[in-house]
């Protein structure tokens, strides 16, 4: 069973303990199937510190695809941007 995994809240080579709960819940599950997780990070995250684009976490493919948006403006477009800075990730 192959099983996709997204998250804005994913451990990284920065934030290591960004969202443990929801990588223990993965670890679990991932004995049971195939995961590849898609984590975006933050342009903000990215510009200050280098948190690679692919990493390999306890045998899980971690996808990070940067996440473009605009602070504190047109919050009611997050969702979207969202959507459109992870698309090709989660598409291939």
């Amino acid at each position: 069973m192959k099983v996709l995994v997204f998250s804005t809240v994913f451990p990284n080579a920065v934030q290591s303990t960004h969202g443990l709960f929801v990588y223990e819940r993965i670890r679990h599950l991932a004995r049971l199937a195939d995961i590849r997780v898609v984590a975006p990070v933050s342009w903000r995250i990215r510009a200050r510190a280098r948190v690679p684009k692919r990493a390999t976490i306890d045998a899980m493919a971690v996808y990070h695809p940067t996440f473009v948006y605009v602070p504190r403006v047109l919050k009611v477009l997050d969702g979207v941007w969202l959507f459109c800075s992870t698309l090709w990730t989660v598409w291939r």
